[in-house]
């Protein structure tokens, strides 16, 4: 079962956060061989999705997105969740939660 994150996004900045995976057992689960995928929407049925660039390393996923592209999100609140892949096309959510995009006053 994925780890329920919920996280600020500061609209027109840079924005990265690294998540620890853990097994079962609660040690860090072992990335090494996995690839990630991360998007946002505005709602779980919305067909508007805004992409998280998803590296993975050792026990870690960090997702990140360029300040151009946080400027163009209006500010509210949003879902999101990390998919990670093995090797074996194995698919695990590993995070989910929400998104509070903080509105930019300097422009």
């Amino acid at each position: 079962m994925a780890t329920s994150i919920n996280i600020n996004m500061d609209q027109g900045s840079d924005f990265s956060v690294e998540f620890t995976v853990q097994a079962a057992n609660g040690n860090s689960l072992d990335l090494t061989s996995f690839t990630s995928n991360s998007h946002m929407r505005e709602n779980h049925t919305s067909n508007v999705a805004y992409t998280f660039t998803a590296v993975t390393a050792n026990g870690t996923v960090t997702i990140t997105m360029p300040a151009a592209q946080t400027a163009i999100i209006e500010s509210g609140k949003y879902v999101y969740d990390v998919k990670v892949t093995s090797s074996s096309n194995e698919v695990f959510k590993v995070v989910q939660g929400t998104i509070d995009v903080v509105p930019a006053v300097t422009r």
